[in-house]
């Protein structure tokens, strides 16, 4: 399970990845974007990446620029998203595994009425 979990790309991490070869390339949505999370790991809620100045990204959540409706994830799904990774953001600050500064994601406001954020990810720092 460790290998296998090691040998993903970090691509893999971003809500979107780009497939195929070089003459047919096209966007889809990570293998990690799924949601609720699916793995075959016991225990494993969440998959994450925390960048060096602290940000938190979860592959399932759009980046705000995007309009989650297109990629398949309703309003509601989307606060179930920013939910969750609002509560990894608040496991990993609460055991010092990542600096905290800012508040974590907002969960309603910032949505316009097709489901696009204005923000993306828990704000963090020193």
């Amino acid at each position: 399970m460790i290998a296998r979990e090691e040998a993903r790309s970090i691509a893999e991490y971003d809500f979107l990845v780009v497939s195929g070869n070089e003459d047919s390339a096209f966007i889809k949505p990570s293998p990690l974007a799924s949601f609720p999370v699916v793995s075959d790991v016991p225990g494993l809620w969440s998959f994450f990446q925390v960048h060096p100045d602290g940000s938190l990204t979860p592959p399932f959540v759009p980046p705000g620029d995007l309009d989650s409706n297109r990629y398949g994830v309703s309003k509601p799904e989307l606060q179930e998203r920013l939910l969750l990774q609002t509560e990894v953001a608040r496991l990993l600050a609460g055991n010092n595994l990542r600096r905290q500064t800012a508040a974590p994601p907002v969960l309603d406001e910032g949505l316009d009425k097709g489901g696009t954020r204005a923000q993306t990810t828990a704000s963090t720092g020193a």
